[in-house]
């Protein structure tokens, strides 16, 4: 989920968008509100998706936390990743 907040910091909107692999921005004037748009479109735009199974699927309903880390090659600027923080399994 990405999200733009006005005047207001709503920790429970960056929580959300975080666990969504998202990513929440909040402007403090309206005359900010176009620079905040323009910052997601780019990284919605920039993005790459990677599908996810689990090698042993575990039916047990439970929830499973996934870490992702990020390597750029030698060279590259900073990359930034962004994911589901898990996910849960399907009950049997």
């Amino acid at each position: 989920m990405y999200a733009v907040s006005l005047f207001e910091r709503p920790r429970s909107l960056e929580r959300i968008a975080e666990e969504t692999g998202g990513r929440a921005l909040w402007v403090k004037k309206l005359d900010d509100l176009p620079e905040a748009v323009q910052t997601l479109d780019r990284q919605i735009r920039s993005e790459y998706l990677i599908g996810y199974s689990p090698g042993a699927a575990q039916n047990d309903g439970k929830y499973h936390r996934i870490r992702v880390l990020v390597q750029p090659p030698a060279g590259t600027e900073r990359l930034r990743a962004s994911w589901r923080r898990g996910y849960t399994a399907p009950g049997e």
